[in-house]
């Protein structure tokens, strides 16, 4: 025969029978008490699976306990979702994904965009490096023909070098 759980699973139930446990063991009644707000829960009040608030999940917390919904739904909004933001901005700005110009759409013209801007041909497509490769190549092959893509060749800019 199928057991039916106090709180609707076996997780819950167990949450809820340990943290009673701990309760009873440091002498603070027979209710668990909530990890955020140092108050008890009882079995009426509408309650969730918190993570140790020093050391949240997604920082790679592992320690759970109950908490109040509300506790646990005001510590998420005001506490951990801010430091996720924070951190994941640090991260950004640390990998170099963030900085002037990478921003959501590149800017036209610009180094990240499909398209160069130059003086004597106007705004063209920029080219792949196996365009310009294959540019480079024909022009440097005797009685080669230059091939041609959907916008003329962008000059290469010349190093001032004897060649």
């Amino acid at each position: 025969m199928a057991r039916k759980y106090l709180f609707g699973s076996k997780q819950r139930e167990d949450l809820w029978l340990r943290e009673k446990h701990n309760a009873q063991l440091s002498g603070r009644g027979d209710l668990p008490i909530c990890n955020l707000c140092d108050l008890p829960v009882r079995k009426t009040d509408a309650w969730d699976e918190s993570h140790d608030p020093g050391r949240a999940k997604a920082f790679g917390g592992k320690r759970t306990a109950i908490a109040h919904r509300l506790c646990n739904h005001l510590h998420g909004a005001q506490v951990v979702t801010p430091a996720i933001a924070k951190s994941n901005k640090v991260r950004r700005r640390d990998i170099g994904a963030a900085g002037p110009g990478l921003g959501r759409h590149p800017m036209p013209g610009g180094r990240r965009s499909r398209l160069s801007k130059s003086f004597s041909h106007g705004v063209v497509p920029r080219l792949t490096l196996s365009e310009k490769l294959a540019v480079m190549r024909a022009k440097r092959a005797i009685g080669g023909d230059i091939p041609e893509f959907d916008a003329p060749p962008v000059a290469l800019p010349d190093t001032g070098g004897a060649s």
